[in-house]
């Protein structure tokens, strides 16, 4: 008993003489502030650091974003006239954005990330605030568009995040000569005349499933309208890291949010690209000898000339990349270019 008593009061004097060393260690709010506010200081510490391109529609243009001195901007490079600039006025939008929302507005500190332009090119789309806009550069006018439509953490099934709503309903997808539309039902590729008069519909495809899916977003007619490439995806194991964030700047609640990140040796989601032979009523399945343990596949993108498509793979690992080109008639596959780097 005599030793118990002994070890306690030792326990207690040692907490008493490190309890101020203790206390210090855990910070201040200052600190908190400081260390949260890191990425946003480094990330815009490098200039003219460019991001992904994105080409818009069919065109020789795209777009991309990249870093400048206090933030960012969007330019717009047309790759006929070998010209960029601007892709639109950022203090002009800034300024319309801010009397919407309602609050400042930094040009060089949008707050959207991506962009589209409409099928003219006259305006420029994009989210903020829980809307979604569109930008008319030449008036200075912002219209609202409608609330953004809450989404599934994930992508909608060209890897991670499936199955989507809209693998089993969605829109339909016009054929280039404007005489068939593509669309998924119950997880299957569908194609229907566009004249509603010929009341002509059929399947393309009938092994569809909830765990094996077909996409919309991965529907791709050719430019001759008489085949589609589409892919299907098995969908792998999705996990989900969560976030709270205690103090957040815009309300006194704390917030959660969840992003989906995959873990080492975690089932990823499977794509398989098919070719759909329209006058056939045929399906060809790609074989996957060259992109069997994918980490990334692109949407398919036909060949001016209908004569194939294209996708690009990105192995599990980063090891391999490879631009696969696949037959329009035979569906046979090659690598156009095969990037395997030994470190």
């Amino acid at each position: 008993m005599r030793h118990h008593r002994v070890r306690l009061i030792a326990v207690v004097l040692v907490a008493a003489l490190f309890w101020p060393l203790l206390l210090s260690a855990q910070g201040t709010r200052a600190d908190y502030e400081r260390a949260a506010s890191l990425r946003e200081k480094w990330q815009s510490l490098p200039v003219d650091l460019p991001e992904r391109p994105s080409w818009i529609g069919k065109t020789h243009r795209f777009w991309y974003r990249k870093s400048v001195i206090g933030g960012f901007e969007f330019v717009l490079v047309d790759a006929d006239k070998a010209s960029k600039g601007p892709a639109f006025d950022h203090g002009k939008l800034a300024a319309a954005l801010a009397v919407e929302l309602k609050d400042k507005v930094d040009p060089q500190k949008l707050p959207f990330t991506r962009i589209n332009f409409t099928d003219d090119e006259k305006g420029v789309k994009f989210e903020a605030g829980g809307f979604r806009w569109t930008y008319d550069p030449a008036a200075g006018t912002l219209a609202k568009d409608g609330p953004v439509e809450p989404r599934r953490p994930g992508n909608d099934g060209m890897g991670q995040g499936g199955p989507p709503a809209e693998a089993a309903s969605a829109g339909f997808k016009a054929s280039p000569d404007g005489k068939w539309e593509a669309f998924i039902r119950n997880y299957n590729v569908f194609v229907r005349a566009k004249d509603k008069a010929a009341k002509l519909e059929f399947a393309m495809s009938l092994e569809g499933s909830e765990g094996d899916y077909y996409t919309y977003r991965s529907l791709a007619w050719s430019p001759d309208s008489k085949k589609i490439a589409a892919v299907k995806v098995k969908p792998g194991y999705h996990r989900f890291v969560s976030y709270i964030e205690s103090s957040p700047a815009d309300q006194r609640q704390p917030k959660y949010s969840e992003i989906e990140y995959a873990k080492p040796g975690d089932v990823l989601d499977l794509d398989q690209p098919v070719l759909f032979l329209l006058e056939e009523r045929r399906q060809i399945r790609v074989d996957g000898a060259l992109f069997p343990n994918p980490y990334e596949l692109t949407p398919p993108v036909w060949r001016k000339d209908s004569r194939a498509f294209t996708f690009e793979y990105n192995q599990r690992g980063h090891q391999i990349y490879r631009i696969i080109e696949v037959d329009g008639a035979t569906g046979a596959a090659r690598a156009v270019l095969s990037e395997e780097p030994k470190t």
